[in-house]
This record gives structure tokens, sequence and C-alpha cells, in this order.
């Protein structure tokens, strides 16, 4: 028996994605399938192809591309809220905990930050200090 739409690939999902849906479009293949089940009922009526945009051969893969969002065009105009909405006044609050941990990692990092740059910069001005006075170092005369 041959279903018209369902095209079978080497995995399922291959299958579902190739096939169509064309078969629940027609009245004789909707009795084909009461057929092949029997005794289990099958109380289906055939599509109308009127009542969606595809088209009746179109694949799965197909209708669920066309399903999904392609774009979003996102057209935010704060100014447009603004006076939609009018307010007197503008106002918000802000909610701050205080925190040890934030004060003693805040205080831990400056310190070291300190240290590290006056362990380069001492050096340097131990060297100039140094040079400034060898110049103006005054040697007695014999």
């Amino acid at each position: 028996m041959i279903i018209d739409g369902m095209v079978f690939g080497c995995y399922l999902l291959e299958t579902v994605l190739l096939s169509s849906l064309s078969c629940f479009y027609s009245e004789t293949c909707i009795s084909n399938f009461r057929y092949i089940l029997g005794a289990i009922p099958f109380p289906v009526q055939a599509l109308n192809d009127s009542l969606t945009r595809f088209s009746v051969n179109d694949t799965i893969e197909t209708m669920a591309y066309q399903m999904f969002i392609e774009s979003w065009a996102s057209n935010v105009s704060y100014e447009k809220f603004y006076n939609s909405c009018s307010p007197n006044y503008c106002m918000y609050t802000y909610y701050y905990r205080f925190d040890m941990l934030q004060l003693l990692t805040t205080f831990l990092s400056v310190f070291a930050g300190l240290s590290l740059g006056i362990r380069f910069v001492v050096p340097y001005i131990v060297k100039i200090f140094q040079k400034i006075q060898h110049r103006f170092r005054i040697v007695p005369m014999q």
C-alpha cells in the first residue's frame, strides 16, 4: 500500500521531516487508514486545504520552519512610552544592602594594589633622592 506524501528515510527524524500531510487532505487515503486499523476506531475527517496557508504538498520540515519566528523586529521608543503615560515626575528606588564581605574584599584589593604600586615606585624615588643628594653634597676643601 502506498501512502500519499509519506517518504521513508534512514532515520525516523528524516522520515518525519521529508513527509507531507497530503494524505490527510484526501478522504480515500483516510479510508485506507481505517481499513488498515480495522477494529481500532479512527474518527478523522479529511483536512480542508482552504483553512491553512500551507500547500497540500508542503513537507513537515517546511511547515516547522515557517511556524517559528524568523526575525524579531524590536521598535523600542521610550519617548512614546513616556508621552503615552504622561507622568508628572519620574522616580525610581534603588535598594542596596550593606555587605561586609564586599567591604572586606574592596579594602583588601585597594590595599594590595597600593602595596604593589609602592613596591615598584619606591626604588625609583630612592634613586632620584640619592642622585639629588649626591649632586648637592658639600665636599670639604683641603
